[in-house]
């Protein structure tokens, strides 16, 4: 579908106008929330991709490939639920990946996923090289998209875009199994690929905050704790993730997608791993707090806030698309019950599926808008 300029600056002039009935502006909202004071309301954020297409009437290829159709998708969404902020991001763990030649494939409207991993032998690291950020794969398509939604709406909400972490780009070009079983045998030359991907990482997310990105969230889902040993966290993920995220600086960047401290002994090492990296945020997953009940949100909160660092809060995937409208509204009262005051808290619609019901999405936006109004009764 090819979407004319005219149509998304309309889109873009009506959530001005619903956000000039409101209280403050997003981009002040986050402002105020992230220095732990309260705003006029708890920030809400949905990770929203091929949903977003749906609503759109578009092909979850298009706005992997079209930027236009990107912007348009995140505008017609903003529009039906009336979350804080556009995903400059769509199938974003492939950028980097494909840039340096990976191969990808779409099966049906799904995102593509990738045919073929491109260092097959040790070796083949000799022969890879940066790619150009401004002309390589897609990566053009990512700075056009965080270009564009900073012009129709950087006044009121800004857009944040995304980087690969390095580990997870090492994933990606080697495979999970194969890296894994290349630390057993080869740690150098896994420290070789990781300062690679160090500087891809920090590249593209540099060229990114030039291009219109406000933050940059560095994606990390290969590197949480079910799929490492805290032992290869600590060698192969945090230093190389840490290094890349002061490479970043400023804005600074949050390390997101990395999850799994019910996994740990003590749940709170992972929480303070993601701290000394300098994630400019930390992200509690739901996952995590149903895995372990007896992890505490409001110890959660605390731990962060001694350290300056904004929750964010993640309602998981399964509980979006398959919970009931009224459950979800609970659960979000709930949240906000317990760590809604003082602010430094935002809520996270975790990767909105694509065939969840468009009723569930706006009970969570509604709820968040309706329980998280400051000040809050606990």
């Amino acid at each position: 579908m090819k979407i004319a300029e005219a149509r998304l600056r309309e889109l873009a002039d009506q959530i001005h106008e619903r956000v000039s009935g409101e209280q403050m502006t997003p981009l002040k909202r986050f402002e105020i929330s992230n220095r732990f004071s309260e705003p006029d309301r708890i920030p809400v954020i949905l990770q929203i991709h091929d949903h977003a297409a749906r609503l759109a009437g578009l092909a979850v290829r298009e706005i992997c490939e079209n930027p236009a159709a990107h912007v348009y998708s995140q505008l017609v969404a903003i529009l039906e639920y009336g979350h804080d902020l556009p995903c400059g991001f769509a199938d974003c763990y492939n950028i980097e990946a494909e840039a340096l030649g990976t191969p990808l494939v779409y099966a049906g409207d799904m995102f593509p996923e990738i045919s073929e991993r491109i260092l097959r032998k040790r070796s083949d690291l000799e022969r890879l090289s940066l790619p150009d950020f401004s002309r390589s794969g897609r990566m053009p398509w990512v700075l056009e998209i965080n270009a564009m939604l900073a012009d129709l709406l950087g006044d009121i909400m800004g857009a944040y875009g995304a980087v690969t972490a390095p580990f997870s780009i090492a994933v990606n070009l080697r495979g999970y199994e194969q890296l894994i079983m290349d630390i057993m045998e080869d740690r150098e030359f896994v420290h070789r690929l990781m300062e690679f991907c160090t500087r891809l990482a920090a590249g593209f997310g540099q060229i990114q905050l030039k291009n219109g990105a406000m933050a940059t969230s560095i994606i990390d889902a290969w590197a949480s704790p079910p799929l490492v040993s805290i032992e290869i966290f600590d060698e192969f993920v945090l230093p190389y993730t840490a290094r890349a995220i002061g490479m970043l600086s400023p804005p600074g960047a949050s390390w997101g997608g990395i999850w799994g401290c019910s996994f740990l002994p003590d749940w709170r090492d992972l929480v303070r791993r993601v701290i000394s990296a300098g994630s400019k945020n930390v992200r509690a997953f739901g996952e995590d707090f149903e895995r372990k009940p007896e992890i505490d949100p409001v110890e959660f909160k605390s731990i962060l806030k001694t350290h300056r660092r904004p929750m964010l809060y993640c309602l998981t995937a399964r509980f979006i698309s398959q919970g009931s409208p009224a459950g979800i509204s609970d659960k979000v009262r709930e949240v906000i019950a317990k760590i809604g005051s003082g602010g430094g808290v935002t809520l996270y619609g975790a990767m909105v599926p694509k065939e969840t019901p468009p009723e569930n999405v706006l009970s969570l936006v509604k709820a968040v808008k309706q329980f998280g109004r400051y000040p809050i009764s606990t």
